[in-house]
């Protein structure tokens, strides 16, 4: 989880850049999806917005995952 959504998508393109695709995780929050209709909840749109699923398979070569690691540890962006 990052501390603001901007860390999180700045992210996104440092490693999109070198080849690598994390997801959004549950992006958006569940409730705001529009056929569900719900009351705010404010916590799960607010983490929503600032957590990434870093890429995990069995194939992950070792240089990508020091890459993920580098470009997370730039900047304390977690």
């Amino acid at each position: 989880i990052f501390n603001t959504e901007v860390l999180l998508r700045l992210t996104i393109k440092r490693m999109n850049d070198m080849d690598i695709y994390p997801r959004r995780y549950f992006y958006p929050s569940l409730n705001k999806l529009e056929y569900i209709n719900s009351l705010p909840m404010k916590n799960s749109e607010s983490i929503s917005k600032r957590i990434l699923c870093l890429p995990i398979y069995d194939d992950l070569k070792v240089n990508d995952i020091k890459t993920i690691c580098k470009i997370l540890n730039e900047g304390n962006l977690l």
